[in-house]
């Protein structure tokens, strides 16, 4: 029973998928993040299906780069985009670390934000473009698993890496069961790696050297602009995790195919 309570905080805070409602405990709040991978394997299933019906039903290829896109954007409800968009605001001001934290908490966006955001989902949608036009169903499958790979990323640094404020979300749901979240965190990663090998190991490496690289570029960039990591910062990891472990399975889908 508690585990279905922790999935459904989980579902509930990162998801606009409905789940029962009922009061959140403490416990409850601090182990949301076992099943924070989950929600990207429903985004990857409806992405795989939506992707499979789009090309029988003969859909355009830009039609269905769009639907790829707008997949994740529906089911999360935009929530990481928004700490993405936050955090290049902030990094974008060239202000002291103070300044920066006060930006992510600022609740009006700026043009740099707009900017970056439109770029990102360009980028995406480029990538997914020549998946679709490769008309590579691996390439498909591990982009879907790939939504699973970049959550338990961002999961494991949000519990590995130093936090920049006392307070807020990921303060809460980093201090519950550490070691149970960083175990289930690896679970998730090695496993969504795993079947992206089983559909060619080549996928494999491309996403994990995409997503380990990207983490270690922002390990260095939370901690000497902000600090340490907040739920914004952790958007901001999800949401390019997301587009470079995309460009990297289009890399590979060109190299294969």
């Amino acid at each position: 029973m508690k585990f279905f309570r922790w999935m459904a905080v989980s579902f509930s805070i990162y998801s606009r998928i409905p789940m029962p409602r009922f009061e959140w405990t403490e416990e409850d709040y601090g182990h949301s993040l076992v099943f924070f991978p989950m929600i990207g394997a429903v985004i990857g299933v409806l992405s795989v299906a939506a992707y499979a019906g789009s090309v029988r039903i003969g859909l355009p290829d830009i039609a269905v780069c769009t639907v790829l896109t707008l997949i994740p954007i529906l089911v999360t409800g935009g929530f990481h985009l928004d700490g993405y968009m936050d955090t290049m605001d902030a990094r974008s001001s060239y202000r002291d670390r103070e300044e920066k934290l006060r930006i992510l908490s600022d609740p009006h966006i700026g043009s740099f934000a707009v900017i970056s955001v439109i770029a990102a989902l360009l980028a995406y949608i480029g990538a997914a473009g020549v998946i679709v036009h490769q008309r590579d169903m691996r390439a498909v499958i591990s982009l879907g698993l790939l939504y699973v790979s970049a959550r338990s990323v961002s999961g494991l640094l949000a519990m590995l890496l130093p936090g920049a404020k006392d307070k807020g979300m990921l303060r809460a749901e980093t201090a519950g069961n550490r070691r149970g979240i960083l175990v289930s965190q690896w679970i998730w990663f090695i496993a969504s790696l795993a079947g992206i090998a089983c559909t060619g190991y080549m996928y494999a490496v491309g996403v994990a050297a995409a997503l380990i690289l990207f983490a270690l570029y922002y390990r260095h960039m939370v901690i000497s602009q902000f600090g340490g990591v907040t739920g914004d910062t952790a958007g901001y990891l999800l949401t390019m995790s997301e587009v470079t472990g995309c460009i990297a399975i289009a890399a590979v889908s060109l190299i294969v195919s």
